[in-house]
């Protein structure tokens, strides 16, 4: 049986996080890991325990980012998804995969995919 849901993210997590305080990047990365799991609840979850999850993240921005600075930014977002779900992202179970589509200016969101299979 599989497990499908799909949400939205307004606005950009951020990318560059060497330039900025910890206590400035603790609070951003609260907010977004909360914002993931309002939205990861209200996709709806699974009816039963998931035994391995494939997510695909897409970056919607006006520059193409590279692809450690594209996975970095949606740490925050994916701790919030698997708490959500309950679920432990370890690579034997989690497959994550990062995409990047143009937008344009102020027009910047995540949008996160999510494919289940349960137990």
């Amino acid at each position: 049986m599989t497990f499908e849901a799909q949400f939205e993210l307004a606005g950009l997590p951020p990318m560059n996080r060497q330039h900025r305080h910890w206590a400035v990047l603790g609070k951003l990365n609260k907010r977004w890991r909360h914002d993931a799991y309002i939205a990861m609840r209200a996709a709806g979850l699974p009816e039963g325990e998931l035994k391995s999850v494939r997510v695909r993240y897409t970056r919607h921005s006006t520059s193409e980012p590279d692809t450690d600075n594209l996975h970095a930014a949606t740490k925050a977002i994916q701790d919030g998804l698997c708490d959500a779900l309950g679920f432990d992202d370890k690579p034997s179970q989690f497959t994550p995969e990062w995409r990047w589509e143009k937008a344009r200016p102020r027009q910047g969101k995540t949008t996160v995919q999510i494919w289940g299979e349960l137990k």
